[in-house]
């Protein structure tokens, strides 16, 4: 079952972190300044150490929303940050994770452990 996803990220304050839920995925489909806001706003995500600019809304230029298309999972650690004169809404919704990231979770879980069982192995090998 789907359901209504939507965030305030604050201009000037540290980055908000997503908690999903797990066996969940978050769609993002909506950026929007609220009404009423002024001037130029850069909505940003960092996940996997790395940041990223998703969208500059400008009320100069009649730039107020910008529609996205974004998949976040519980198994990144996703936050969001807004650099600018504007906090930023981020709406969409959160569904259940389609049995095809179903089974590339259970695949790394796989991995994870033979990973770890070598490594164990390796111990003994030592000792």
């Amino acid at each position: 079952m789907e359901t209504f996803f939507g965030l305030e990220v604050v201009c000037g304050r540290p980055q908000t972190k997503l908690q999903i839920p797990k066996d969940s995925v978050l769609h993002v489909t909506q950026i929007a300044i609220p009404s009423g806001a002024s001037g130029i706003s850069t909505l940003k995500v960092a996940t996997g150490g790395k940041t990223f600019v998703i969208a500059t809304l400008d009320t100069k230029r009649s730039v107020y929303h910008s529609n996205v298309d974004m998949l976040f999972t519980a198994l990144q650690d996703v936050a969001f940050v807004v650099e600018g004169s504007a906090s930023v809404h981020l709406t969409g919704y959160v569904e259940p994770m389609p049995d095809s990231l179903l089974d590339m979770d259970d695949d790394e879980e796989e991995e994870e452990e033979e990973e770890e069982e070598e490594g164990q192995d390796d111990e003994d090998v030592e000792a």
